[in-house]
């Protein structure tokens, strides 16, 4: 078996099995990761490798942005597809201009969201251990 596969096998249960705040996590790392790698490619003077990294970083972040539910999510919804709208439109300073600083402050905002959301994700987590320890009796099998 292709170490790739096992790992692609791995990543997708991993997905398959996540919150929707464990995967907004996922996708924050994702794009820091390429914009990180942005910065490796301009020190490199690897023009493909940087423009593929904002690429992707574009492609998560826009995913971010389009699966903000406005109705739900209100005021925080509009904040945040405010700041990815910002990201999103620094972004091509990267490949037009060589532009590390734009990437470090776009990993800078979306260091700072990541964490929030992760903190999030685990404050979810904690309720629903604490909800499902809680019920004794009738759902105990929850808990297996």
């Amino acid at each position: 078996m292709n170490i790739f596969n096992v790992a692609s096998e791995e990543l997708e249960q991993t997905v398959l099995k996540a919150s929707p705040t464990r995967l907004v996590v996922m996708t924050y790392d994702g794009a820091i990761k390429c914009l990180e790698s942005s910065i490796d490619m301009i020190g490199k003077g690897d023009i493909e490798g940087r423009w593929r990294s904002v690429e992707k970083a574009t492609d998560l972040i826009s995913d971010l942005y389009m699966n903000l539910d406005h109705d739900q999510g209100g005021e925080v919804a509009q904040n945040l597809g405010c700041l990815y709208g910002f990201i999103l439109s620094n972004l091509p300073r990267i490949n037009f201009y060589n532009d590390k600083q734009t990437a470090l402050d776009a990993i800078s905002i979306l260091k700072r969201l990541r964490d929030s959301f992760d903190e999030l994700d685990h404050q979810i987590a904690a309720n629903a251990d604490v909800a499902i320890s809680g019920n004794s009796g009738a759902n105990a099998s929850v808990a297996l």
